[in-house]
């Protein structure tokens, strides 16, 4: 007798993923609402379709390795069965590579992203990412362009040619709000299916009690199938899905590009690094809101090649300045001399220095939480430039700040709870400290928190409060400034 788990039966979201034809859908919910065996069913479905012959499918995983402990289980032993046909020859689950049907003469092919090559050499009609928020969008856009194989017809276009059916799945729980997945299907390049506990006719008691049991962020994706960020987070204003946009909806006219684009002003940001990654950023201004247009992302570049790589941004951007951390003076100094009057530029310094001094990095964290609570800081989904980190992606870290955001949290106390006064030594935030030094630029060039006070000691600013007494009368306000600050509130 064939081994076969319990007999499946479409509902809601099961329903609606079996029955989509977009060629990109992301298939979400919580654990245990059976998403896994509906993707199958749906695979089984087109495995035995007769009128489809020769219909190549693709299921991967980030590791082959994990594809053969999760997935495969599920095929052979609730889905088709451990004697179906499909099921051929003497290979084991941990080296099998392909399931083989012959009458219709449809193959799946099995593989993970940690060895590509054999699986991106060819074609196929539908392709399969299970766990898919392990993978990166980079995976994805390239398994995109395999899916061309034309074995289900759709019909012809207006010209008489013959179209053809295919279609991506991504499979997953839920992750942090700003994965790449759920931004893509939040700017509708992918159909969101959401599944739900109702879906599963075996989902119990007893498992949604171990769901209840569940705390913080992993309740909420787990549980609840919510796109939540991590326990921690230092800045719980970020939304993912409303502070993102693409670069095109800056435009004057999208329909002419040649218009340009809508900002007031532009300016850069730097956070330096070797081992850690560096970062570069511009930024649009328009009106209260800062847009970053552009990022480059890099571990292990010199400072040579960021001037070559920053002097292209230059050429592309009009940027009045980029702010700097002021303790690395000598990349300073460098980036000026090759990017300033030697490269023909204005004599100004161009990389500035942003000081800093007792509280700054928490009156930083503050400032940014409480722009993007008011909706000023916006992130252009498409803003990476000179392609992704090889060195980031080897090592699985971040490689853009919209990854490091999530992960951005509180340094632990000894008893585990959130000391809010700096952030974890072990988080990377070379992308977040860069976002930190453009926010300061845009809304004042020194690190006092601005909440509490924004004008030098013994200035008429700090007596009034009111920003209108600079304009009113700026040689009286600059007679009342002492002279140990500027005009800015930085100690000379």
């Amino acid at each position: 007798m064939p081994v076969v788990g319990p007999r499946f039966e479409a509902r809601g979201a099961a329903t609606d993923l079996i029955a989509s034809t977009e060629r990109e859908v992301l298939y979400e919910g919580p654990a245990n609402t059976g998403k896994t065996r509906t993707v199958l069913e749906k695979m089984r479905i087109l495995m035995e379709e007769p009128r489809f012959s020769g219909v190549r499918q693709l299921w991967v995983r980030k590791t082959r390795k994990s594809l053969t402990q999760s997935v495969l289980v599920e095929w052979e032993e609730s889905v088709v069965g451990g004697d179906h046909p499909c099921i051929r020859g003497t290979a084991k689950r941990g080296t099998r590579d392909t399931y083989y049907y012959a009458p219709t003469d449809c193959e799946i092919v099995l593989g993970g992203m940690d060895n590509p090559d054999r699986i991106m050499s060819t074609q196929y009609d539908i392709i399969v990412y299970f766990e898919a928020t392990e993978g990166e969008l980079d995976e994805w856009e390239k398994l995109s362009t395999r899916a061309r194989h034309k074995r289900i017809p759709m019909g012809s276009d207006p010209g008489g040619r013959p179209l053809f059916w295919h279609q991506l799945i991504a499979d997953c729980n839920p992750a942090a709000a700003t994965h790449w997945l759920n931004q893509r299907a939040a700017s509708g390049k992918m159909r969101r299916i959401c599944a739900k506990h109702s879906d599963n006719p075996t989902h119990d008691s007893e498992d949604q009690a171990a769901l209840d049991a569940l705390t913080g962020a992993r309740r909420g994706r787990l549980r609840d199938g919510l796109w939540v960020s991590e326990e921690g987070q230092i800045w719980e204003c970020w939304d993912g899905r409303a502070m993102t946009c693409f670069r095109d909806d800056l435009l004057w006219d999208r329909a002419d590009p040649s218009q340009g684009y809508r900002f007031d002003w532009m300016f850069g940001s730097m956070d330096f690094g070797f081992r850690h990654a560096a970062v570069f950023q511009a930024w649009g201004v328009i009106g209260e809101k800062m847009y970053l247009v552009a990022e480059i992302y890099k571990r292990e570049k010199n400072i040579e090649w960021w001037a070559g790589a920053i002097e292209r941004q230059l050429d592309r951007w009009d940027l009045e300045s980029i702010a700097a951390d002021s303790e690395d003076q000598g990349s300073i100094d460098y980036l000026n001399d090759k990017l300033g009057p030697m490269a023909g530029r204005d004599e100004d310094p161009l990389v500035v220095g942003i000081k800093k001094g007792p509280g700054s990095r928490l009156a930083g964290f503050n400032q940014v939480n409480d722009n993007m609570g008011l909706g000023r800081i916006i992130l252009c989904l498409d803003a990476m430039e000179e392609g992704p980190c090889e060195v980031s992606l080897r090592r699985k870290k971040p490689t853009c700040t919209r990854d490091e955001i999530p992960s951005f949290r509180w340094k632990k106390t000894k008893d585990g709870q959130s000391d809010k006064e700096d952030s974890d030594p072990s988080c990377d935030d070379d992308g977040c400290f860069a976002m930190i030094y453009a926010d300061r630029w845009r809304w004042g060039k020194d690190f006092t928190d601005t909440r509490e006070m924004r004008y030098p000691p013994g200035s008429l600013g700090e007596a009034l409060d009111h920003a209108e007494v600079w304009d009113q009368d700026e040689e009286a306000a600059d007679e009342l400034v002492t002279s140990e600050y500027d005009e800015w509130g930085n100690q000379t």
